[in-house]
């Protein structure tokens, strides 16, 4: 046998791919769940039937220096419980076309007495300087002035740094292009335009427009105003617009390539690194956003840069001109499948000059997931915020939001507001809603903010993970196992996304990405192993996936793997070169009616991993994930193999594998 180095990166940690139920948009049913699937079968043998993976070859050569098999350390949690001494319940007023005085004052007068004690005040750029360097504020002096002097109100001012397009006085090369190369103009009552971070001269003016106003307005009201909050998108928020692929200006592109050279140098070690071969950096093209490739990677994070640096630089100046003032800034989501294209994914790293971050969860979104998350991943400085969105959103009722705004203030926001809502039927078929957050979490005898401890149960999370699989969800059914009612969840992320190194296509193989209907695409083969043998499935076409020895022997396209009794399903990689590769994995099972599967790795069909076990145990609530170094020749096989462990109902586990090699 060859011999093989294995070292233990990082085994059985608290990961996995669980979704909440086996029918979720990501998992498609298992076989059994037709009324014909075995309820409780055994493999040959009893529940260590397959023996055959560690007998009858000759043991793995392990280094002594490595611990193969003792398993990570406990996971511990970074205590981050705020402390919260006020806390504001936020009526959203926009001043897209501007409120009359009196309509202003109506709107505050209604919101006061729903419960809201804090008014946050939309301020369009384009409405407060419409000649380049002359600022009027007039108008918005006097909203603020009603809010906090005349209704003893807290108020908040959201700075808009977006431009309408019948009165800017900028070229079109410094607003943001889609990828088509235009120029789009849209949002709501107002067409408006995103100026383009890599514009200097648009970048220039919007922050001292910005620094102008804060400085303006912190003179006249002082801390009555709690923060500032510059947005920039056509949705008030700051981050990249998400309706269409941007900024792919002539601007952003050639900074794009400027930035690539600074990295690689050479257009030869560029092409090197990625597999690419352009003959200059002028050749190179920003790829869409939906391109997951070594280039695409590397756009997302000049993307994700570009953001930073727009967000680091509106802090800077405010901070100079009014030091002992708050930042904000509001996102659409942090981990959802839209979050890629908003440039969000690494909110943290956004969040570096700034104390407030605000997040705008859909009606139906699971808050207490999403408010564990942020809490967890950023500093306790940041203040967290919430955003109720409008009666029009699809899944807006009286019970979602109150949900949202309860589980918010409790989950440890220190503002929560309410957005797109007028004064009219529909806010006050609401009222009931905005009276009891107000009256539960405004009192003196408020509820407790519930606690992170050193119990709290803790979920690892790789940034790259979420990127490449396009939103977090496939944690959520993981997290809802974990959470059991209620308990704080503490999510350990891992940033292996914005500053990651992308390789060359070449020495990357990932599955499911690469599934296919041939035996052998992105090297991976589709086996059953029984009796000591890997015997290729067979390609069912018409249900799109490999069937193997037995009924319930198969692997999906969706990802998911189901062994059956005395027949283990078994993805295989063949390596196509020498070297030393990294085979990360991760295993979970989709519903909770299974009693669990169990797996193993094999190199040539020897057991590699577990060392000291048959196999490790799989169960919904504790999923597996880890990583091996092994060090291969050239056609040597790595192979994942399920096995259903005693019953065979409800097996059908989310499988992904990472090969790289180093």
């Amino acid at each position: 046998m060859k011999k093989t180095m294995i070292r233990l990166l990082s085994a059985l940690l608290l990961l996995g791919t669980v979704l909440l139920t086996a029918c979720g948009p990501e998992q498609g049913p298992p076989a059994e769940t037709d009324t014909d699937a075995p309820t409780e079968t055994k493999a040959e043998g009893g529940s260590e039937a397959m023996t055959d993976v560690e007998t009858g070859t000759e043991a793995p050569v392990v280094p002594t220096d490595t611990e193969v098999g003792t398993g990570p350390e406990e996971p511990t949690v970074e205590l981050k419980n705020p402390e919260i001494e006020e806390r504001y319940f936020v009526f959203r007023i926009w001043n897209f076309i501007k409120n009359s005085q009196r309509d202003f004052e109506a709107a505050v007068d209604a919101a006061q007495e729903a419960g809201f004690n804090a008014i946050k005040i939309h301020m369009p750029w384009f409405l407060f300087e419409k000649t380049s360097g002359v600022y009027d504020w007039s108008g918005f002096e006097e909203m603020f002035d009603y809010v906090i002097n005349q209704k003893g109100m807290k108020a908040l001012c959201s700075i808009d740094l977006t431009r309408d397009y019948a009165g800017h006085f900028f070229p079109d090369e410094a607003f943001m292009h889609t990828y088509e190369g235009k120029v789009y103009s849209g949002g709501a009552y107002v067409p408006r335009m995103q100026i383009s971070f890599s514009c200097d001269y648009a970048m220039d003016a919007a922050v001292k427009a910005y620094a102008a106003t804060v400085e303006h307005f912190d003179g006249l009201f002082g801390s009555d105003i709690l923060l500032y909050l510059p947005c920039f998108s056509l949705y008030a928020e700051t981050e990249y617009f998400i309706v269409g692929d941007y900024d792919y200006s002539d601007a952003a592109v050639a900074q794009f390539r400027t930035w690539l050279s600074a990295r690689y140098g050479g257009i030869g070690d560029l092409n090197k690194a990625i597999g690419t071969g352009y003959a200059s950096y002028s050749a190179v093209s920003a790829p869409a956003m939906s391109d997951t490739s070594a280039l695409g990677l590397l756009w997302y994070q000049f993307r994700h840069e570009q953001l930073k640096g727009a967000i680091d630089r509106l802090s800077d100046a405010q901070k100079a001109v009014c030091p002992d003032t708050k930042i904000a800034i509001q996102l659409g989501c942090v981990w959802d499948a839209a979050s890629r294209g908003r440039g969000t994914l690494g909110f943290a790293d956004l969040c570096e000059k700034v104390d407030v971050l605000w997040v705008d969860d859909g009606p139906t979104m699971d808050h207490c997931w999403s408010m564990d998350y942020i809490r967890s991943v950023l500093p306790s400085r940041v203040q967290l915020a919430q955003e109720i969105d409008g009666p029009t959103q699809v899944g807006a009722s009286p019970e979602n939001y109150l949900r949202q705004g309860l589980e918010c203030f409790e989950r440890g926001a220190t503002y929560v507001s309410v957005a797109n809502f007028g004064i009219d039927e529909k806010f006050e078929a609401y009222k009931p809603v905005w009276q009891e957050i107000a009256d539960t979490w405004l009192a003196k005898d408020h509820p407790a903010v519930l606690q992170m401890t050193e119990d709290s149960p803790v979920l690892e999370l790789s940034l790259y993970d979420v990127y490449r699989r396009g939103s977090a969800n496939f944690v959520l059914g993981q997290y809802t196992g974990l959470s059991d009612g209620g308990r704080f969840v503490y999510i350990r992320l891992t940033d292996d996304l914005t500053t990651r190194r992308p390789v060359s296509p070449s020495d990357v193989f990932s599955f499911p990405a690469s599934f296919s209907s041939k035996q052998g695409d992105g090297n991976f083969s589709y086996m059953s192993y029984t009796r000591k043998k890997f015997i290729p499935m067979t390609w069912d076409a018409a249900n799109n996936r490999w069937q193997g020895e037995a009924a319930y022997a198969l692997i999906m396209s969706d990802g998911s793997m189901h062994p059956d009794s005395g027949v283990e399903s078994a993805l295989v990689f063949t390596a196509p070169k020498d070297g030393e590769v990294v085979y990360s994995y991760t295993a979970s099972l989709i519903s909770a009616q299974s009693t669990g599967v169990q797996f193993c790795i094999m190199l040539n069909g020897t057991r590699v991993w577990p060392e000291d076990a048959k196999y490790i145990k799989v169960g919904f609530s504790s999923p597996a994930a880890g990583s091996l170094s092994l060090t291969v020749s050239a056609g040597d096989e790595i192979a994942f193999a399920l096995n259903p462990d005693r019953e065979t109902a409800f097996d059908a586990t989310s499988v992904s594998v990472d090969v790289e090699y180093k």
